[in-house]
């Protein structure tokens, strides 16, 4: 081939050409930031609406409903999802992949001011952001001030820390828990203030009215000019006490504020408390902004947190989880089993080939190609993450298949006494083709996983396309590198033959030792290559029906375990990250001290824990639920101990004697503590709705792998409703706008103003003290004015009922629907529970009439579904273009027809492998290494890419095979020949890559639990294809290209015996053999 020829006869060209992409690559591996996985971005916008006070109905009824009202008119919006709490919404508006979520989030927040007509006008305005898959924290920091009050320390957070962290390049946002707020509360006495004929709305009025600061205009004078400010506000919380109090009918300017109410200088009710390590603490979580890379990020913001701590010595830094450890060490393991794939397969080369040069050469394909994609990478703006460096490692075997193929070559036509560029170029040739093809089967399995589409496809789109990358560089080694470094340095003497015996007694001992170790294995490898080709061969010629039956009841014995769930399902495997979520939940109304002291309990215990290095928790907050009686705890594992994580996770259930009342949940960390299924309801009545979720969860809770089920609407609290009677308002002449306004200031409290502090405005509340507020009795004498200046009791124009009410409500697309959750025990996979659930939605009587059911968007149930979807399109995708692919390069439907016949094989080896594994996992449960494996979506990417790798055994056999009968061979002499001949780079390519897969497969570094699965399947497919390609295929392609040529034949001869004078070009073609 005319590169080849270039490259032979100009070295320097080349040599210079590959030195420069290693400097490069080089260049750009240092330059490319490094994350867990890739950089995402999904057009994905949030608004948060917060109206303290109300319930999630009201909240719903006032502010959710009109906001989406005005969503619906927004194009390209996929989904709205919310979430609505105690005083608080959150709603989620998905866009459409592909939309600029910059125009989005402009749409959003246009949507949500045309809303604001509707909305409650003292509803501050809702908060619109962007959402990113970059949005969990990179750190998180505990903050402590011991010298320092609360309040002091709250401040220089929020002022001074908070400020400078964001400042921070790459840093996308930062944000504290635990912080003290100041507040400014005015409590009125009821007693003192009802004396004097005075409402809490009197009282509200005299504050707002009190606090002004206005523009004075311009003053021109003849000798100058200057501004005018006027100013009457408050400058300092005590003068809130001598504001005059302005009562209707009374004497205006005797009453001060402060006679009738305290002025109290605190904080704000606190509704989260942050602990760690059991004591008070502010947590820090810093976020990294969607352009920026962990590792970057990470190592800036702690250099800031240095800088911090010099600055402000009163403050104890301590940082309690970091994103980047675990990424490292999860980076360094794929490096690690990457460089000892390269090595193992170094060793099987030199073993096939026997001279270390020719190893040497087809090695340095590996880093050529690998560098030259870091190159590509960078260009493109990926980043080295743990997928993109998991698609190099699966690429160690595929690098050097083509380089295999072409020394092996190129070593026979060496041997047959061939010059050194004469056997480079007549070897390359030779075997150009099946190169090209293997290479491109290869490329054309990864395409299409790189450009799938959905969730799934914007993570995988890295890994697919730096596949396709590195394979093609290495077809473009093979055609120039390697045959010029064989033809200029490792082939300059002219080989021996493969199993000629080494000198075994000239050397060191260690070469003794090595030339006896080669010489015993070139015999035992002839042997077994003389009994395929002398006795396995030709029997399976002889009996191809027992060839073809055998092969076909493996290959449908293979699905039996997947069937029986002894090979389960999952969406990916579990994973130890080094840390767990502990989330506790008491009955609702349960006081947040009460949660607050359960927690610390619980703080205390963990902390004992073996592998336990620190603890921190939020009461009042947990994984989408905020309210008193829930609380959430981060335990985070010394790295070294991560392993420890089940046993945490197990041993943090059984504390329930610590929170009496409560309910302990503990997960691992890897989901966020989000659980893995998810089921959503919809349906026109609520109350068939629940009745469905409810009978869901009972379903659920009956399997035995299955743990912490529960719906989003079991849990009620309870609810005071104050109703104002409109008849009893007209009757007394009492407005029933002031009569709801001072039922709000006596228990919630309003904003009369707010005052401008030196760290920022402070809301200045009037609102009832809390031994007055929490009380029924006292809350029914609060005085209203009626239109003649009475004062009449609430409790004359409102009735007081308690009611229960859920804590939370849940709305996708305009409905209400209701969510039923559950984790999997001791690490079970997702299929043994949901295949169960699938089962039971086939009967129509499972779920109440008019009630939908599908998967929660965005959980492991629901991603998986979508996974399995995609990659069986993107698998049969594949499996179709490498039939068109070698249609093209073959000239020929037939051929590629029985190249294909090797793909449904590798299942054999897929299928028994995890079977043992998963036995091995049964009965060696407490065995790390044996760790069970499933079809989860790595697994089945190693699938996919089994389709391209076994089809390479097909093409070499029947490429020879054609070649063959081009020289006049027949069609079993030529199958013969080409399994004599190609025997040994089958098994060497095919062992090359198993032993690439090994370290993947052992699953000994951090981070493996995830990518073991793939090399799993690659080696059990790789094994089982090796096997019984050997057979199946010669056997498949002497009856049919057989068949062919016979029926040619028949064709040819008809012909002639019509002619009347034979067509010499006729009689020459029949001669011929016939290509297919």
């Amino acid at each position: 081939m005319w590169l080849t020829r270039f490259s032979i006869k100009n070295p320097t060209i080349v040599t210079l050409f590959f030195l420069a992409v290693a400097v490069f690559g080089i260049i750009a591996y240092r330059t490319m930031g490094q994350n867990i996985n890739p950089s995402v971005q999904f057009p994905d916008v949030s608004v948060v609406a917060g109206y303290p006070g109300a319930s999630p109905e009201e909240m719903e009824r006032l502010i959710v409903r009109p906001i989406e009202d005005q969503l619906q008119d927004v194009s390209h919006v996929n989904h709205v999802s919310t979430t609505i709490e105690d005083g608080i919404a959150f709603m989620d508006v998905e866009f459409k992949l592909g939309t600029d979520v910059n125009f989005a989030a402009t749409d959003v927040q246009q949507a949500v001011d045309a809303a604001r007509i509707n909305l409650p006008s003292d509803l501050d305005p809702p908060q619109i952001s962007k959402n990113d898959t970059s949005g969990d924290p990179v750190i998180i920091e505990a903050v402590s001030g011991p010298g320092l009050s609360p309040s002091a320390l709250s401040s220089i957070i929020n002022n001074e820390v908070i400020p400078d962290l964001r400042a921070v390049k790459g840093v996308g946002g930062a944000s504290a828990g635990g912080l003290f707020i100041r507040q400014i509360t005015v409590e009125p006495d009821l007693g003192k203030l009802q004396s004097i004929g005075g409402t809490l709305l009197d009282i509200d009025a005299a504050v707002g009215q009190g606090n002004v600061s206005l523009p004075g205009g311009r003053l021109d004078q003849s000798f100058r000019e200057s501004t005018v400010g006027v100013r009457a506000d408050i400058r300092d919380p005590r003068e809130i006490s001598f504001l005059p109090l302005s009562i209707p009918g009374g004497s205006n300017g005797q009453v001060k504020v402060g006679d009738v109410a305290r002025v109290v200088d605190g904080y704000a009710d606190r509704r989260s408390i942050s602990t760690y390590n059991a004591t008070n603490g502010v947590i820090l979580q810093v976020v990294r902004d969607a352009n920026s890379d962990t590792k970057n990020t990470t190592v800036a913001v702690r250099a800031e947190f240095k800088k911090l701590a010099k600055k402000y010595p009163q403050l104890h830094f301590k940082e309690l989880q970091a994103d980047y450890t675990f990424m490292h060490d999860s980076i360094k393991g794929v490096l690690e089993n990457l460089f000892e794939g390269i090595l193992l397969t170094a060793i099987v080369l030199l073993l096939f080939l026997h001279i270390w040069r020719s190893a040497l050469v087809v090695m340095i394909a590996i880093p050529a190609s690998i560098l030259a994609t870091f190159f590509v990478m960078w260009t493109l703006g990926f980043t080295v993450d743990v997928l993109s460096l998991m698609g190099l490692s699966l690429t160690v075997g595929i690098l050097v298949d083509d380089s295999i193929v072409v020394i092996e070559n190129i070593t026979r036509h060496r041997q047959m006494g061939k010059s050194p560029d004469e056997a480079a170029i007549d070897g390359r040739t030779e075997i150009g083709n099946a190169a090209i093809a293997i290479t491109l089967v290869d490329v054309v399995v990864f395409a299409p996983i790189g450009f799938m589409s959905g969730i799934v496809g914007e993570f995988l789109h890295e890994f697919g396309l730096v596949i396709v990358v590195a394979t093609m560089f290495s077809l473009l080694v093979s055609f120039t590198l390697t045959p010029l470094l064989a033809a200029k340095w490792a082939l300059l003497r002219r080989p021996r033959p493969a199993h000629t015996p080494l000198d075994s007694r000239s050397g060191s001992k260690i070469a003794r030792f090595f030339n006896a170790f080669v010489n015993w294995f070139a015999d035992r490898f002839e042997q077994l290559r003389r009994a395929y080709h002398d006795g396995g061969f030709p029997k399976a010629l002889a009996h191809p029906w027992i060839v073809v039956v055998g092969s076909l009841t493996l290959v449908l014995a293979s699905f039996v375990p997947v069937a029986l769930q002894i090979i389960p399902f999952e969406f990916q495997p579990t994973t130890d990250w080094g840390f767990a979520i502990i989330n506790v939940t008491y009955p609702p109304g349960t006081p947040i001290g009460t949660t607050a002291a359960g927690i610390v309990r619980l703080e205390r215990a963990l902390q004992k824990m073996d592998g336990v290095e620190s603890v921190n928790a939020t009461a009042g907050h947990k994984s989408g639920v905020r309210g008193g009686h829930v609380g959430e705890i981060f335990v985070t594992l010394n790295q070294a101990k991560r392993h420890n994580e089940d046993k945490v996770i197990t041993d943090a259930q059984k504390l329930g004697y610590l929170v009496p009342g409560g309910r302990i949940e503990a997960a691992h960390g890897q989901n966020g503590g989000q659980a893995p299924i998810q089921y959503t309801l919809t349906g026109s009545s609520s109350e068939a709705v629940e009745k469905g979720a409810e009978k869901l969860r009972a379903f659920i809770a009956q399997n035995p792998d299955a743990g912490n089920v529960k719906t989003s609407t079991q849990i009620a609290g309870s609810r005071m409703e104050i109703d104002i009677d409109r008849n009893r308002t007209a009757l007394l002449g009492v407005s029933p706008q002031a009569a709801a306004e001072t039922a709000r200031a006596s228990i919630g409290g309003v904003i009369a103003t707010k005052v401008r502090m030196p760290e920022g405005l402070v809301n200045a509340y009037v609102q009832l003290p809390a031994e007055t507020r929490n009380q029924e009795q006292q809350l029914r004498t609060v005085a209203v004015r009626s239109n003649n200046g009475n004062l009449v009791p609430l409790a004359s124009v409102a009735s007081f009922t308690w009611m229960s009410e859920p804590t939370q409500l849940n709305r996708e697309d305009r409905q209400r629907i209701v969510s039923v959750s559950a984790d999997t025990k001791n690490g079970a996979p997702i299929s043994r529970i949901t295949s169960a659930v699938d089962a039971a939605l086939k009967s129509p009587t499972f779920l109440p009439d008019g009630v939908s059911l599908k998967t929660q968007e965005g959980s492991d149930s629901q991603l998986l579904a979508d996974s399995m979807q995609k990659i069986g399109i993107a698998l049969l995708t594949s499996f179709l273009l490498i039939y068109m692919l070698l249609v093209i390069l073959y000239r020929s439907y037939l051929t590629p027809f029985i190249i294909m016949f090797s793909v449904p094989l590798a299942f054999i080896g897929v299928s028994t492998l995890l079977t043992i594994v998963n036995l091995l996992h049964k009965a060696f449960p407490d065995v790390r290494y044996f760790q069970g494996q499933t079809l989860n979506i790595f697994s089945m990417l190693g699938i996919v890419m089994l389709t391209g790798l076994v089809a390479k055994n097909g093409i070499l056999l029947v490429d020879y095979a054609n070649t063959m009968r081009t020289r006049g061979l027949s069609v079993a002499d030529a199958m013969r020949e080409s399994a004599a001949i190609r025997f040994r780079p089958i098994v060497m390519t095919t062992m090359s890559m198993i032993f690439g897969m090994l370290p993947l497969a052992a699953g000994i570094t951090e981070g493996a639990e995830f990518r073991k699965s793939i090399g799993t399947v690659i080696i059990g497919g790789l094994m089982s294809s090796l096997l019984l390609t050997l057979f199946l295929v010669p056997v498949i392609y002497v009856w049919f290209v057989g068949w062919m040529e016979r029926y040619h034949e028949r064709h040819l001869k008809r012909q002639l015996e019509v002619a009347v004078e034979p067509d010499e070009e006729a009689v020459a073609a029949l001669r011929e053999p016939a290509a297919f």
